[in-house]
């Protein structure tokens, strides 16, 4: 599989800005999953993608059951908040 996503959001200014890029076998939606709350990113597809949606039920009950899978998400989320905090100093 090929196919990258982009995460944005809109600055001060109105205007779209780069967050991450999202290779294949990334995770889109994954702080939704955990807070409940709205998506806070706007992601799109930068070349073409196959998605595989996983019901948020599907989800939760995962992450509960498997305290490893929790793990993995947040060592992946803790990543992406620092290579945007990079960006941003």
């Amino acid at each position: 599989s090929t196919g990258v996503l982009g995460s944005y959001k809109k600055n001060a200014a109105g205007e779209e800005v780069l967050i991450s890029r999202i290779a294949v076998g990334g995770l889109v939606g994954e702080v939704a999953a955990i807070d409940g709350l709205p998506s806070a990113v706007k992601i799109i597809a930068e070349s073409p993608v196959e998605l595989i949606p996983i019901p948020l039920e599907k989800v939760k009950s995962t992450l509960e059951s498997q305290p490893k899978w929790m793990k993995l998400m947040v060592e992946n989320l803790a990543t992406q908040l620092r290579e945007t905090l990079k960006k941003i100093s």
